[in-house]
């Protein structure tokens, strides 16, 4: 309907400019056809002018000329805004499309926040296990020291008097 509606547009204008000139036409006489090229127009839904039976037919083909033009024009606007009404539906619906994603990639990123809470959180505790253990342990090693080195006081001090009862029992018995 496009190529319909061009191709009448194109004849409708090629007839304009056709009247004109043969309006301004010196030797114009009211009962000459138009030019010879009008005649030989591809345009198929177009109907050759009549011999205008004096000026004013010429104006009137003229009017319906431009009426056609008119009409050919409102059907093309109409193509267009349907054309329009078609596209700016698509971009509403791939706009709701990467809406939906949006969201959905909000909600895993906020659920992915609160995971990580949660690991922080599960972390933090166990960091506080681990060094109240360990402080524990320490203190635990800290008295199993100080027990060694009493011990090893305690070892030296029966190793010194051994060794004082020996050298006294080597000098009784001799």
């Amino acid at each position: 309907t496009q190529q319909f509606h061009l191709d009448m547009a194109s004849s409708i204008l090629k007839e304009i400019e056709e009247l004109h000139a043969f309006l301004e036409r010196k030797d114009y006489e009211p009962y000459q056809s138009l030019s010879s090229t009008h005649q030989q127009s591809p345009a198929p839904q177009t109907v050759p002018a009549p011999i205008p039976a004096h000026p004013n037919a010429s104006i009137n083909t003229a009017e319906r000329s431009v009426d056609k033009l008119g009409i050919a024009i409102e059907a093309a606007e109409q193509e267009m805004e349907a054309a329009l009404r078609r596209t700016t539906e698509v971009h509403k619906s791939q706009l709701r499309q990467k809406e939906m994603e949006l969201s959905e990639l909000q909600r895993q990123l906020v659920a992915k926040d609160r995971c990580i809470d949660g690991l922080r959180d599960t972390l933090s505790t166990t960091k506080r296990t681990y060094e109240g253990r360990l402080a524990q342990l320490e203190e635990a090693l800290g008295t199993k020291t100080a027990k060694v080195a009493e011990l090893t006081q305690e070892l030296r001090v029966a190793a010194t008097a051994r060794q004082a009862a020996e050298t006294h029992l080597d000098r009784a018995a001799a």
